[in-house]
């Protein structure tokens, strides 16, 4: 069916447009007799963030870090939240295409899904930009992600020196919640702890889904526990659904600190504050660490020098100097700028540093973990 407007309803819209997206051009603003007036505006940039989600403080965290980086420029930022639903999150996509942002950035909930909303973006003339989780077929202008299979891989080595300072050989009944089987992220980390278990054959090694939900990775864990009574280690790819595994523990008497005789070896990946604070207490083992908090300073940075700035590619190393890391690579990458943040295990030899991401967002940024 054919939609038709009235004159007057187009004019409203176009003013309702101009007014709130406006970037260099001058707008109308009404005076104490209604009439319209131009008043030049400052060339302010805008950064819309769409965001799988902020059911855990990682992603919250995340959304902070952006968001500061964004304010730090002068910059205005907006964003949504899908809710780990990769259908809203590209309706989201392109309800901000609409509103023609001078960067859209976007971490992804399922990375082939993703693909289409990008392409759209890019024919729009809008850069897109890709954090914490790659997507699968599209290109974008900017990268910033973490190597999940090698953290996965990192995860198993510290299980596996563990087991064999217990029994003196790689050896022993290892559990692995794996998470989202949609997530490229939880399926690299899962495809990377494999890769190290799998190589001795006197362990054991468990898996079962936790869908990356506490509440699943507990009844996990605890059926696990049902099959095998002798588990030695576990894993999870998260710290947020890791809080199932501690509850699970818990209920099974088995929520011992490192050198008491039931100590369960844990390990996870993330570092949020309840990792650091389960090793400070012993409980913990060691968290593979992702330093969201670079995530927000490195995109910024990236979109505003090789993007807006239109630099070139000089150097191999990207330096974040505040960062417990401080340097890493970067390279071209499908037409694009791409950064690998370095992992980095806490234990603890030094959960006392004060450069662990959560140390930041709590004691810094004031934020609350719960």
């Amino acid at each position: 069916m054919k939609r038709t407007y009235k004159l007057s309803t187009l004019i409203l819209i176009l003013l309702i447009t101009t007014i709130t997206y406006g970037c260099s051009k001058n707008v109308s603003v009404s005076n104490s007799q209604n009439e319209y007036i131009e008043q030049p505006t400052k060339d302010v940039r805008k950064i819309a963030f769409a965001h799988k989600s902020i059911n855990s403080f990682f992603y919250i965290t995340m959304n902070e870090s952006i968001k500061r980086a964004v304010k730090e420029k002068g910059w205005e930022f907006e964003y949504a939240v899908a809710d780990y639903d990769y259908v809203r999150q590209n309706n989201q996509i392109i309800n901000f295409i609409g509103k023609k942002p001078d960067a859209i950035i976007t971490t992804a909930i399922n990375s082939t899904q993703i693909n289409d909303s990008i392409n759209i973006a890019k024919n729009e003339g809008i850069p897109v930009a890709i954090v914490d989780t790659d997507t699968s077929g599209s290109k974008v202008d900017i990268v910033v992600s973490f190597d999940n299979y090698l953290a996965g891989q990192q995860a198993a080595k510290e299980i596996v020196n563990r087991l064999k300072d217990k029994y003196g050989y790689e050896k022993g009944v290892v559990f692995n919640a794996y998470g989202l089987e949609s997530s490229k992220a939880d399926i690299d980390r899962k495809k990377g702890f494999e890769s190290i278990i799998n190589r001795y054959e006197d362990i054991v090694y468990i898996e079962k889904p936790g869908y990356s939900n506490p509440e699943d990775v507990k009844n996990t864990l605890l059926e696990a526990y049902e099959e095998n009574s002798n588990i030695d280690a576990v894993f999870c790819s998260s710290d947020y659904p890791a809080r199932g595994m501690v509850d699970a523990l818990k209920e099974l008497n088995k929520w011992e600190v490192v050198g008491q005789k039931e100590h369960v070896i844990f390990v996870t990946i993330d570092g949020e504050p309840s990792a650091i604070d389960n090793i400070k207490k012993g409980y913990y083992d060691a968290s593979v660490v992702q330093d969201v908090v670079s995530y927000g300073n490195i995109v910024i940075d990236l979109i505003d020098r090789y993007i807006f700035k239109g630099e070139k590619l000089d150097s191999k190393t990207y330096t974040c100097e505040n960062a417990y890391w401080e340097k890493c690579s970067i390279q071209q990458h499908n037409d694009g700028i791409k950064v690998i943040i370095p992992l980095y295990v806490v234990d603890k030899s030094n959960v006392e540093d004060k450069r662990h991401w959560a140390y930041i967002a709590q004691e810094k940024w004031g934020f609350r973990y719960k």
